[in-house]
């Protein structure tokens, strides 16, 4: 998304996929008790752990199908602008377009992903955090660029509204980012809806409702036990014959 709004072509594109797929794949030579840990990592296991670059890029040398751009993104992604990164401390204008990227957006899925140690954040609380992080871990002007691209509550991004009710964000509005368009999937109480409502929140606000439904805040992906896979996989039920319309 990132590299589509910045004007990227098709084969950088499939580049910038390709890092994120494959850039942790170092990981499976650790540990799992590793990965796993709920504690502080000890020093020797940080240093362990971040061994898991070096791994995927001695994973991914030996294929000819791997590009060096690919290389050079995974090998790069926890590098940070102030030199304090890894594996080689690489500050500054030292770091590749496609490491910057790829360092935005691995910590940007970290952060709103549980993990063993943490519980995950919503998006928007996510790219606060790299906000505060801009000039000094991460590039400016690239952060910027990605609130853009994927909006302050991102698509998928689940979030409580201004009626109490729960909604995923499934598109968003060009004119007023805050104002997306959001699939209702629980009533105000947080029990799952039998059949979802679409609301965009730009129009029904333009409408004139003496209390025009907004966003209140994000919320973590797995928020009230909401499974939102459940709502993009596999096509929609047809409505049966002569069964009741839902409000």
């Amino acid at each position: 998304a990132l590299g589509r709004h910045l004007g990227f072509p098709v084969s950088e594109l499939h580049h910038l996929g390709m890092i994120g797929l494959l850039l942790d794949l170092g990981k499976t030579k650790l540990p799992r008790a590793l990965l796993e840990k709920r504690d502080k990592l000890t020093a020797a296991e940080f240093e362990l752990v971040k061994r898991h670059v070096e791994y995927s890029i001695e994973m991914l040398s030996s294929s000819a199908t791997i590009h060096p751009i690919i290389l050079e993104g995974i090998a790069q992604h926890h590098e940070r602008l102030n030199g304090r990164g890894y594996p080689k401390g690489l500050s500054g204008d030292g770091i590749g377009i496609y490491g910057r990227m790829a360092g935005i957006a691995d910590c940007f899925a970290a952060l709103t992903s549980p993990r063993p140690y943490t519980e995950a954040i919503s998006p928007n609380d996510a790219l606060s955090n790299l906000y505060e992080s801009s000039g000094e871990y991460f590039h400016a002007p690239l952060i910027e660029r990605l609130v853009h691209a994927i909006g302050v509550f991102p698509v998928g991004s689940l979030v409580e509204l201004s009626t109490d009710e729960v909604g995923i964000v499934i598109r968003h509005n060009r004119v007023r980012r805050l104002l997306p368009t959001v699939l209702v999937v629980t009533g105000a109480d947080k029990t799952p809806l039998d059949r979802p409502l679409e609301i965009d929140l730009l129009n029904q606000q333009l409408r004139g409702s003496n209390a025009p439904i907004r966003i209140l805040r994000g919320l973590p992906a797995d928020a009230f036990g909401l499974d939102t896979s459940a709502y993009y996989i596999g096509p929609a039920p047809m409505e049966k014959p002569g069964s009741p319309q839902h409000g």
